[in-house]
């Protein structure tokens, strides 16, 4: 992967793919699609850490007292993984919040 301005690219994907560079960001992970549409989420809540990069791999330590993130950039996919519990879990859930680009209907 590589970082420009805060924003990770895996460095061999086929869609485009960017991770920002703290676990607070939104969208923390975007993924295009085809036809100029995009996806992407975020994390609601969590600790202002930066992402440590190792291979295709993206972990956000420390997120949540009980939680780690571990995205994994594939050719044409991402793979989350919630780690832990190294510590304590709080009570409460995570709260995932997904964004898209606008969609325009075609005939």
């Amino acid at each position: 992967m590589s970082a420009a301005d805060d924003v990770w690219e895996p460095l061999s994907t086929e869609s485009g793919v960017t991770f920002a560079a703290f676990a607070d960001a939104a969208p923390l992970m975007s993924m295009s699609l085809a036809d100029g549409m995009a996806v992407g989420y975020s994390v609601d809540g969590v600790a202002h850490t930066r992402g440590e990069v190792q291979g295709s791999i993206i972990t956000y330590s420390g997120l949540r007292p009980s939680a780690d993130l571990e995205l994994l950039a594939g050719s044409s996919s991402v793979k989350e993984a919630a780690t832990g519990p190294r510590r304590p879990r709080p009570a409460g859930t995570h709260r995932w919040r997904r964004t898209t680009r606008p969609v325009t209907s075609r005939r």
